[in-house]
């Protein structure tokens, strides 16, 4: 199984869970697992059962190293 991705015209992304088989005398198919749906309304649906879990993520993708404090600095 795996996550599969599709670009949509309109810039999203659609997401469905899709799994490989082998069928003899014919090769590989795939079929679709469980369809997830469109990735903008899945974090619109996201972000208003988790908004404090989103304000926190926002805070933890800051990078440390591009903005150290005075007190991270080291002195040589």
């Amino acid at each position: 199984m795996y996550l599969y991705k599709q670009k949509l015209k309109d810039g999203d992304t659609y997401l469905a869970i899709k799994e490989k088989y082998y069928v003899p005398n014919k090769g590989t198919r795939e079929r679709t697992i469980e369809k997830i749906g469109r990735l903008s309304e899945l974090v619109k649906k996201w972000m208003t059962l988790f908004p404090i879990t989103h304000s926190m993520q926002k805070i933890s993708l800051k990078n440390p190293r591009e903005d150290p404090r005075p007190e991270d600095r080291v002195q040589h």
